[in-house]
């Protein structure tokens, strides 16, 4: 395009030319095209008339019909001779004489369009806000929510998937760059979570964790991120967003990286700083930042981990966001949407962060009005409140369960109920020792107690 504005009007009526020229281009784009990205009335009337007609039909609007539709308009609605005249010159130039030689090019450009388009838009209402009484503005948060959603449309619909016939003969290699490999594999401590999963959790994934209150979620989730700190010698940041302060969370952290009890941290027994000391715990690569309850919205995680990356050159491999339930939701609807539309967030930070994301969630009460489970009774996704908002976006599931009997023992049960890498329904025992905030595998109690 050699138009000063490659988005001017004459590229925009190339899209609605396609829009009714090609019947493909709308069921490939949907919901991508919109009235409002459309520069003038007549362009804006044209196109959501294609979009009603589309939405409503599945199928392209004939010119015909748009002209029917015209003259509709014109005897109920009193429109001017000269509006009704720019109106059929504009069909006339869409459905015969708008050049689409360049077809492949407007489709491609055309995602662009959108995006750009929304861009302006998103920044436009924020341009808006600061013209508001400080008090009555949208927080600067959910703003940002408003420029990231903007820079996402479109995302994947240029993708049009695997081609069997041209790559399943190299899926092997080509799963040499996916989270199959081992190099973009984080090993966990639990060897039946390893051995379903071939071989770890994948960058790029989200693990959902289920549990009782107060069963040990927030410690299985340190258990899995001192994992990948010290045997894997990788990187943590820990968001604290629930009842816990960044020194509880980091007592937690020494606690199960040295062996030693809270108290005896807490006490400042010597024994904590000579395995500190001989263990080299100061050089891990943890971060720990607590945000407040009920008033942090997604995009402050965003924001934050987004400078920890771009401003520190502190890129995390894990992410523990403890929890997400405690967020405020971004788009002010009912708690069930919101919880959605935090969880869409968490998979795409997921995703563009390259990076594994584990977080704790609070089963229904409802469901759970005794909180205590029967001898072999485990708990799974059907538990969860808000389930289909949740558990449905994550690419791990797991839960801890503990009965009465167990818990006096210091015992309990990992749940493996959902993976989509791998085998699911995977059940383990487990030693619990809250003193020390660990939770093993029974099968590698020894082993573990050796690393520490």
């Amino acid at each position: 395009m050699e138009n000063q504005y490659p988005f001017d009007q004459n590229f925009q009526r190339k899209i609605l030319a396609l829009m009714v020229r090609d019947p493909t281009f709308l069921t490939r784009f949907p919901d991508v095209i919109r009235v409002e990205y459309f520069f003038g009335e007549a362009l804006r009337t044209l196109s959501r008339q294609i979009l009603d007609y589309h939405q409503e039909h599945r199928s392209t609007l004939s010119m015909d019909g748009m002209l029917e539709i015209i003259e509709r308009h014109r005897q109920y609605h009193d429109l001017k001779d000269s509006v009704v005249d720019l109106l059929r010159q504009e069909v006339d130039t869409i459905y015969l004489r708008c050049d689409l030689s360049d077809a492949m090019l407007v489709r491609d450009r055309a995602i662009e369009f959108a995006r750009d388009q929304a861009i302006r838009s998103a920044l436009t209402r924020v341009v808006h806000e600061f013209e508001k009484d400080p008090k009555e503005r949208t927080p600067h948060e959910e703003q940002m929510d408003w420029l990231l959603s903007a820079n996402r449309v479109g995302n994947d619909v240029r993708e049009l998937g695997m081609d069997w016939s041209e790559k399943s003969g190299n899926l092997s290699e080509i799963l040499q760059s996916s989270s199959y490999h081992s190099s973009r594999q984080i090993m966990t401590p639990y060897p039946t979570i390893n051995e379903a999963m071939y071989g770890g959790m994948g960058l790029g994934e989200l693990m959902v964790v289920l549990g009782l209150s107060k069963s040990g979620k927030t410690m299985l989730c340190i258990n899995f991120a001192a994992w990948e700190l010290f045997q894997n010698e990788g990187s943590v940041v820990h968001y604290a967003v629930g009842d816990m302060y960044e020194n509880d969370v980091a007592l937690r952290y020494a606690s199960r990286l040295t062996g030693c009890t809270m108290s005896q941290i807490v006490q400042g027994d010597p024994l904590y700083l000579e395995r500190y000391r001989n263990l080299n715990l100061g050089q891990l690569q943890l971060r720990i930042k607590r945000f407040t309850p009920g008033t942090t919205r997604i995009g402050q995680i965003y924001s934050h981990l987004s400078a920890l990356i771009s401003g520190h050159g502190f890129h995390p491999r894990m992410m523990v966001l403890d929890y997400p339930d405690q967020l405020r939701g971004g788009s002010g609807e009912n708690m069930y949407s919101a919880m959605g539309e935090i969880y869409d967030q968490l998979v795409e930070m997921a995703e563009e962060f390259h990076l594994a994301i584990i977080v704790p969630s609070q089963i229904s009460r409802a469901s759970r009005s005794t909180q205590s489970l029967g001898k072999n009774e485990v708990l799974t996704q059907d538990h969860v409140a808000h389930s289909s908002q949740k558990t449905s976006k994550a690419d791990i599931v797991i839960s801890i369960n503990q009965n009465r009997e167990e818990r006096t023992l210091g015992r309990g049960r990992v749940h493996l109920d959902t993976n989509r890498r791998g085998k699911s329904f995977k059940t383990f025992p487990v030693l619990m020792d809250m003193g020390r905030a660990t939770i093993t595998e029974c099968a590698s109690v020894e082993s573990d107690q050796e690393n520490q």
